[in-house]
């Protein structure tokens, strides 16, 4: 894998992606419109998008990145777009069009996106893609739905829908929730059970599973280190797929706070995330 170089963005949800002359900046869960669902609660925030936008053209200008890949939810209302949806979220990929070349791999919250969305997108199935590299075959796929073939069978695999984060506590025992990244391993021998009787062939030793933490910082995400069986979502990080107890956490500033198993567990009361 010398040729590719997978970098978290310093201090934010987003992961640099380098290789064969490519620059692609990934990102996941932007849940354009989730402003409504506030309103409903009587909490009025301004619309999102233009601020999410610049945000993202400022880290590919930083970072050189002249591609950008949405894994799922770019929008969060379903299953009806809502008007805020069918004015912001095509705004919001034109402006970033103009530098950037975008792909999206749809998510469950994306239901009638491709009616919105501008015909210069490239929309992908729910199932996944996969880009090969010349040593390194990376796949992606937003998680809420079984994977193909394909995109099991690569070095790295790429995740989100989880809106992975970890509840801390500090010395006033205030606790608080930061959004992580967390990177584990696929089990290849349960991954027939994942694809449920479709053919399916395996080349590697393992998988390096990489879980995105959501890009909207409104999504608080769903904290990790919790008492349940599972504490992830969707169907591929099953414990039966992946490693769950020896899952790396880092925050969103590159600090390591250690395997899954290690953390303090919490009960899982109040943890509201979109």
């Amino acid at each position: 894998m010398k040729n590719i170089v997978l970098k978290p963005i310093p201090g934010e949800p987003a992961l640099l992606i380098a290789g064969d002359d490519r620059r692609i900046l990934c990102i996941a869960d932007l849940h354009l419109g989730v402003e409504d669902s506030f309103r409903e609660k009587g909490i009025n925030i301004t619309p999102q998008s233009t601020r999410l936008a610049d945000a993202i053209l400022n880290i590919a200008l930083n970072f050189n990145a002249t591609e950008l890949f949405i894994l799922g939810d770019l929008k969060h209302n379903i299953p009806f777009s809502t008007l805020l949806e069918a004015v912001h979220v095509p705004e919001f990929l034109k402006e970033l069009s103009k530098k950037l070349k975008i792909t999206v791999i749809p998510g469950n919250h994306d239901t009638g996106l491709k009616k919105i969305i501008p015909g210069y997108i490239r929309l992908e199935h729910s199932t996944g893609m996969v880009v090969d590299f010349k040593k390194t075959r990376i796949g992606f796929i937003h998680g809420h739905t079984r994977p193909s073939a394909q995109v099991l069978n690569t070095d790295i695999l790429l995740v989100a829908h989880t809106h992975p984060a970890v509840r801390l506590v500090d010395q006033l025992y205030k606790k608080f929730t930061e959004p992580a990244w967390i990177t584990t391993k696929l089990n290849p021998k349960n991954l027939k059970n994942l694809l449920k009787g479709r053919e399916f062939t395996y080349d590697r030793e393992t998988t390096k599973v990489i879980i995105i933490p959501a890009f909207n910082p409104l999504i608080t995400g769903s904290p990790v280190n919790v008492n349940k069986v599972n504490p992830f979502l969707g169907p591929v990080l099953k414990p039966q797929f992946i490693d769950v107890e020896n899952a790396e956490i880092h925050l969103l500033d590159g600090m390591y706070l250690g395997k899954l198993r290690e953390l303090p567990k919490f009960d899982e009361l109040a943890f509201n995330s979109y």
